[in-house]
């Protein structure tokens, strides 16, 4: 991507989603972009972004693994936490059934035991 190489910023981890994707930096920082409809950027959007940006409830943590769905994204942060965001028609995301989330919500509370 280049907003990434013209800045000097190293790609660690990159996911595709079925319109959308996202990837982790060197220092721990998640991007998305891409296709918003369902959720899947995270940051409160439904837009579609056509440059990698740091969702805003995600910014003050630093990310070790993502993996994207369809139309979600799911990202473990280097606490072991996992977050989630996008499409929840099948419980994907894990937040109530059909629960649309178009921000990255913690999981802890769902599975408070640490990932890593």
């Amino acid at each position: 991507v280049d907003l990434f190489s013209e800045q000097g910023i190293k790609i660690i981890q990159v996911k595709c989603g079925g319109f959308h994707s996202a990837c982790i930096t060197e220092d721990g920082q998640l991007y998305t972009w891409g296709q918003g409809r369902n959720g899947a950027l995270g940051g409160n959007t439904r837009d579609d972004l056509f440059e990698p940006v740091s969702p805003h409830e995600l910014r003050r943590l630093k990310f070790s693994y993502l993996d994207c769905g369809p139309e979600n994204t799911i990202a473990v942060d280097q606490t072991g936490v996992i977050h989630a965001s996008g499409d929840n028609r099948y419980k994907q995301t894990a937040a109530d059934m059909g629960e649309q989330l178009f921000a990255f919500r913690s999981l802890e509370h769902i599975f408070p035991h640490k990932t890593v």
